[in-house]
C-alpha cells in the first residue's frame, strides 16, 4: 500500500484546471464584449442578458465569475467594470487590449490541430495583424508611469543607454515605450518610431501622455519597405520583431539597422531564442505562443549572433534569455 509520501500530488492538475476556467471566462467575456456593455449601462443581469442576446441563467454564472476574478465590482444584483476592466477590456479604453487577447485565445483553441499539422493559425510573420499589434501596444498608455523608470534601469544594466542629444531609432516600435522612456530620462534625446500606421497612433498618443510629442517622429512602414537615413542614429532598438521574420527578412532588417547607425552606435535586439541550457529550449509559454502565432522556426543564440556578424555588427553580446547588444563599426 503506498505511503503518504509516495502518492503523486494532484495539485498541479487542479491548478491547471482552475486557470483554464479563468481563460474560458475571459474568452466568453470577449466574445460577448460583455464588459463594454456593462460600461454602457447594462449593470444588472436582466439588462446584460438582453444586451448580449444571452440567457439570464448563463449571464448570471458569468457575472459571478467576473466578480470573483476581479473584472467586475459590486454584486450579481448590480455591478460595474473594475478598474482593470475599464483600463484594458472596454471599447474606447486608453489601453484597450481586447483584440490581441481575442486573437491569442482563438489561436490557442487551434492548438490540437496545429500540433497535428505543424502549422499554427497565426500569421504575424506576414504582418497582416495590424489591429492586433495596435491592441498589443495600447496598454502602455495606461502602464507607462510604472514601466518607464523600470525600463530605463533595466536597459542601463544591459549597457543600453542614451546620452544627451542622442537620436534613437525604434524599428518595429509598437508603442515606442522603451525609446520614449529613454528620451524622458535624458535631455535632448529624439526618437524616430517605425511601424504600421495604426500602431503608430498608439505611439503618438503615448508620447503626448509622457509630454514628449516634440521629441517623437513617426515613420509609417515595415521592416521591408521603410526608407531610413544612413548613419543618422546613435541607438537602434529592434525588439520582439525578429521572431516573426524569416531568415532573409531578418538579415535584411539587420543590414538596414547597421546602415542607419553612426559609427560606434549601438543596436539592441530582443527576440525569442532557443537555448540548449533551458529544458524547454525557450520558456514553455513563449515556445507555444510563437508556434501558434508564427510559422517561423525560432533561432538559437549562435544563429542570431552569426546573422548580426554577417550584417556588419561587432562586439556582439548575448544577454540571456532573449537579448543581444552590438556595435556598428
Amino acid at each position: 500500500m503506498p505511503t503518504e509520501k509516495s502518492v503523486p500530488s494532484f495539485e498541479l492538475l487542479d491548478e491547471i484546471d482552475f486557470v483554464g476556467l479563468k481563460v474560458a471566462v475571459l474568452r466568453t467575456t470577449l466574445d460577448l464584449d460583455l464588459l463594454t456593455k456593462v460600461a454602457a449601462g447594462a449593470t444588472t443581469v436582466p439588462a446584460l442578458a438582453a444586451a448580449c442576446a444571452a440567457s439570464e441563467r448563463g449571464v448570471r454564472v458569468l457575472v459571478r465569475a467576473l466578480l470573483a476574478i476581479g473584472l467586475l465590482d459590486g454584486s450579481d444584483a448590480a455591478f460595474t467594470p473594475s478598474r482593470v476592466a475599464e483600463a484594458y477590456l472596454v471599447d474606447g479604453a486608453a489601453g484597450d487590449a481586447r483584440a490581441i487577447f481575442a486573437s491569442w485565445l482563438q489561436n490557442r483553441d487551434a492548438l490540437t490541430e496545429s500540433v497535428r499539422s505543424g502549422v499554427g493559425p497565426g500569421r504575424h510573420d506576414e504582418h497582416d495583424a495590424e489591429d492586433d499589434w495596435q491592441s498589443f501596444a495600447s496598454p502602455d498608455i495606461v502602464r507607462w508611469p510604472q514601466l518607464a523608470p523600470e525600463i530605463v534601469e533595466l536597459l542601463a544594466g544591459r549597457g543600453v543607454v542614451a546620452r544627451p542629444g542622442d537620436r534613437i531609432l525604434d524599428f518595429g516600435s509598437g508603442s515606442a515605450l522603451s525609446s520614449l522612456a529613454l528620451a524622458r530620462a535624458t535631455d535632448g534625446v529624439l526618437v524616430t518610431a517605425v511601424d504600421r500606421a495604426a500602431v503608430l497612433t498608439t505611439a503618438t498618443r503615448l508620447a503626448a501622455e509622457m509630454g514628449l510629442s516634440d521629441r517623437l517622429t513617426i515613420v509609417a512602414g515595415d521592416v521591408d519597405t521603410v526608407v531610413l537615413p544612413e548613419a543618422s542614429f546613435d541607438l537602434a532598438l529592434f525588439a520582439n520583431v525578429a521572431q516573426y521574420l524569416d531568415d532573409a527578412r531578418f538579415a535584411a532588417a539587420l543590414r538596414r539597422l547597421r546602415e542607419s547607425l553612426r559609427s560606434g552606435g549601438t543596436v539592441y535586439v530582443v527576440s525569442a531564442v532557443v537555448t540548449d541550457d533551458d529544458p524547454g529550449h525557450m520558456t514553455w509559454a513563449t515556445n507555444v505562443e510563437m508556434f501558434l502565432a508564427s510559422n517561423i522556426d525560432q533561432r538559437d543564440v549562435a544563429t542570431i549572433t552569426r546573422m548580426m556578424t554577417d550584417a556588419g555588427f561587432t562586439e556582439i553580446r548575448y544577454i540571456a534569455p532573449t537579448r543581444f547588444v552590438a556595435t556598428a563599426p
